[in-house]
């Protein structure tokens, strides 16, 4: 990402929520910054020096050239492309996958003696074990594999942080008087970006695995004619992405909270890490909500936090 520092006349506008006017859209940190969107592209750096002292920046996201813009285009063509060819193979894996398991089931039924209703339950057990193997891959595996390559305390304080913050505010429709406060915060976030360590791909499988075998399992239990049985798999495989959609979700929330939890966060959050949240905020709150920003508040929060206005200067 590269970005421009810009000066405070130069923020163009910021985003507004109808549904919670204190909703920050977009939060980001490092291990020695915290940054809080304005908009889509400009946003608020805060950059820990050590000693408690802090730097600010306004900053904007440009592109490097118009060469880059057009090969970003070109690169959403051709994830186009291959997203269209793996749906289409996808569905056809998958019906091939819903012939043989019928297939299989009609052995079972002829040569071996096998209710229809045990074929169902060994089905629907199957999708349960789908749903408990995700989840202890999330357990065990994934947390393993980032927390050595993206995650050190320092990076996990200050993404906890960011969060606290950002929850405060949306609760209590103002900024914290003082860091007792901002502890009580959640460190979690449901919209936090930590579900991007999560396969996407193997999320819809799982789903899809899934909801065929729900399906299966009810059609037996039912005991609807063949025809009739038939007619609802051909539309399912036509509307199962949409069924799948917020399974898909569910599934993507469950890991970013086990991937907050077990890695990306920590409850040991340190109090540069709030008083660099807080910094942000406190700049963001500013511009956003100017007509119920209060001057006072800043200063109790320094002083719980035993720092003064000159620790903060703005980056050169």
């Amino acid at each position: 990402m590269i970005t421009k520092k810009i000066t405070f006349d130069d923020i163009k506008s910021y985003l507004y929520s109808e549904k919670n006017p204190y909703m920050i859209s977009h939060a980001a940190s490092t291990s020695n910054y915290i940054s809080i969107y304005i908009n889509k592209t400009q946003r608020i750096t805060v950059f820990q020096k050590g000693n408690n002292i802090y730097e600010y920046e306004f900053q904007e996201e440009v592109l490097e050239n118009k060469d880059e813009d057009e090969k970003i285009k070109c690169n959403t063509n051709a994830q186009w492309l291959k997203h269209f060819t793996k749906v289409v193979i996808n569905y056809f894996l998958d019906f091939i996958f819903t012939l043989f398991l019928a297939t299989l089931v009609f052995k079972l039924l002829i040569y071996a003696p096998i209710s229809l209703e045990l074929v169902a339950i060994i089905s629907f057990l199957i999708s349960i074990l789908l749903i408990c193997a995700y989840y202890l891959a999330l357990e065990f595996i994934i947390p393993c594999k980032i927390i050595k390559k993206d995650f050190d305390f320092k990076t996990a304080s200050n993404h906890s942080a960011e969060h606290m913050v950002i929850n405060f505010i949306q609760k209590n429709y103002q900024l914290p008087s003082n860091l007792s406060e901002l502890r009580l915060a959640s460190r979690f976030d449901r919209y936090c970006s930590s579900y991007r360590y999560l396969h996407q791909d193997s999320l819809a499988h799982i789903a899809s695995y899934f909801v065929t075998y729900v399906l299966f399992f009810l059609l037996i239990i039912l005991d609807l004619p063949i025809i009739f049985s038939i007619f609802i798999f051909l539309i399912f495989g036509f509307i199962k992405d949409i069924i799948c959609r917020p399974i898909i979700k569910s599934l993507s929330t469950l890991g970013s909270y086990i991937i907050q939890y077990k890695v990306s966060t920590t409850k040991n959050v340190s109090d540069e890490s709030l008083i660099t949240a807080y910094i942000a905020a406190n700049m963001w709150f500013h511009i956003t909500h100017y007509n119920e920003y209060d001057e006072n508040n800043y200063r109790t929060f320094f002083k719980s936090a035993n720092i003064t206005v000159t620790d903060i200067h703005e980056r050169m």
